[in-house]
C-alpha cells in the first residue's frame, strides 16, 4: 500500500524541503537624496527638510507597488546610489563608463535614509538589517539617476556558520 494514500503513487509532500528566502527588488527612479538631521525652525519648532520628506515618501510608495511585504528575522539591504554626471564634466569627456562617486553626499546618509524608509513596509525596524551592501557610483551616460534596492530574507546561522 502506497503511504501516500490511494491513486497518488510516485508522488512525495515536499514539507521537508525548505521556501527559498524571499527578496524584493526595485529601482527608484531620480536622483538619490541623502538623510538629513531633524532641524530646528526659527519659532523653535522641529522639522525634517522637505525634499528628504518627499524622497522618503517616494521610495515608500515605490516599495508598495513593486510588491515588498513585511519580512521577520534577519535581513540583508542592498542598495546602489546611481548619480548623473555634473554638466560640466559632460561636456569635458565621454561618458562611456561607470565610476565610482568619492565626494558628497557621504553614503551611510544615504543609507540611513532608504533604511528608515523601509521601516513598517520591508521590516519592522531597521534593526533586523544584519547584513549590508551599499554602492554610490555615477551612472553611464545613457543611465538615469536611481536608487536599486534589494531586500533579501536571510536563514538562521547554523552553528558551524556563527563560528
Amino acid at each position: 500500500m502506497n503511504p501516500d494514500g490511494p491513486g497518488r503513487r510516485g508522488v512525495r509532500s515536499d514539507s521537508h524541503v525548505k521556501a527559498a528566502p524571499r527578496l524584493f527588488t526595485f529601482s527608484v527612479p531620480g536622483e538619490p537624496v541623502a538623510w538629513a538631521r531633524t532641524r530646528v525652525n526659527l519659532g523653535g519648532k522641529l522639522f525634517t527638510p522637505n525634499k528628504v520628506r518627499a524622497f522618503k515618501t517616494k521610495v515608500q510608495l515605490v516599495a508598495t507597488a513593486s510588491g515588498v511585504q513585511m519580512l521577520e528575522g534577519p535581513v540583508e539591504l542592498e542598495v546602489r546610489f546611481v548619480f548623473e554626471w555634473p554638466r560640466t564634466l559632460r561636456r569635458k569627456r565621454k561618458m562611456k563608463d561607470w565610476t565610482w562617486l568619492t565626494g558628497k553626499p557621504d553614503l551611510d546618509n544615504l543609507v540611513k535614509g532608504i533604511a528608515d524608509s523601509l521601516n513598517g513596509l520591508a521590516y519592522k525596524d531597521d534593526a533586523q538589517v544584519v547584513r549590508l551592501v551599499a554602492t554610490k557610483m555615477r551612472g553611464h551616460q545613457t543611465r538615469h539617476p536611481s536608487t536599486e534596492i534589494t531586500v533579501k530574507e536571510l536563514k538562521a546561522l547554523s552553528p558551524e556558520e556563527s563560528e
